[in-house]
């Protein structure tokens, strides 16, 4: 469903862009900008994997309407 646009693992989170259908409800400013990710939303295979993504790498996950905004889950 997208691809990372970028992942900052100092901070901890990044921007995915969307390459398949956005969702209707989500604005075009966040699908332009890119949806926000953090590193507690991307699955790793056991609590000793640090969580982190590559620039370019093919990811799949679900958008939620946040405190802040739009977030990407379930990555």
């Amino acid at each position: 469903m997208g691809r990372v646009k970028f992942f900052l693992p100092d901070k901890g989170w990044g921007r995915l862009e969307i390459t398949g259908q956005a969702p209707q409800e989500l604005p075009a400013t966040e699908v332009a900008n890119g949806i926000f990710v953090h590193y507690r939303d991307i699955a790793v295979p056991d609590e000793k994997t640090l969580a982190s993504l590559e620039e370019g790498q093919e990811v799949s996950f679900s958008v939620q309407r946040c405190e802040r905004g739009w977030q990407a889950q379930e990555v």
